[in-house]
């Protein structure tokens, strides 16, 4: 079981607010092949400027399970509902996705799966709020190197989005999206890494729905004590 809290201050040029926010988050096992957790949570909706000056909260119930299936197959699914405040309008977001996995061993795996999300209205806070946002899409992650010295990590997938706002449809396109990581571990409580990723698969924290993509590059070092 994990648990977290906090109060971040947030600043805009008309106020200052302080958000409570916190995280409760609990798994366990049941049987040999049964997975299940459960958790819920209260943070700033803050991905962007916008959203900050909008004052947006979002507090969310969700839940996974995975199972696992012969043959190195494996099937998980989740469900979140959200419900979003503070700002000019309350809304609220339901999500579900599902995914089937086969492992080849602990490096290497390929799936499918598809996830939805919806809102119950329009905003006008900055976050995308479509009636239904749909992508269903077939991956692959693998891994190479040893447990210490040098490493590499991959995970990519393409696929099939649609987006139908209120009102109207918004059509469908490609989805595509990618991460590469690079590191090197000197043993098992120090390592330093590189990641870089990119994607044009929807999310909730952006504001429009067109032609969105998004590209990040990070540096990372631990240490342990």
């Amino acid at each position: 079981m994990q648990a977290s809290r906090g109060i971040p201050p947030h600043s805009t040029p008309a106020r200052r607010r302080t958000i409570a926010g916190g995280a409760l988050h609990a798994s366990g096992t049941l049987g040999r092949d049964l997975t299940i957790a459960v958790g819920g949570s209260r943070a700033p909706f803050d991905e962007t400027a916008l959203l900050i000056a909008s004052g947006v909260v979002s507090s969310e119930v969700a839940g996974e399970a995975e199972v696992a299936l012969p043959r190195r197959f494996s099937l998980s699914g989740a469900a979140s509902h959200a419900r979003l405040t503070g700002g000019a309008r309350e809304n609220s977001r339901n999500s579900f996705a599902s995914t089937l996995r086969w492992k080849y061993n602990r490096r290497w795996s390929v799936a499918v799966g598809a996830r939805q999300y919806g809102y119950d209205t329009t905003s006008s806070d900055g976050y995308f709020s479509p009636k239904r946002y749909t992508l269903a899409e077939a991956s692959g992650r693998g891994r190479l190197g040893a447990d210490l010295g040098w490493n590499t990590e991959a995970d990519a997938g393409i696929g099939r989005q649609s987006i139908d706002f209120f009102g109207f449809s918004g059509g469908s396109r490609l989805a595509e999206r990618v991460s590469l990581t690079a590191g090197y571990r000197f043993d098992p409580a120090r390592e330093i890494s590189a990641s870089a990723s990119y994607a044009n698969v929807a999310a909730p924290g952006q504001s429009t729905g067109s032609e969105y993509k998004y590209y990040s590059f990070s540096l990372r070092a631990r240490v342990g004590f």
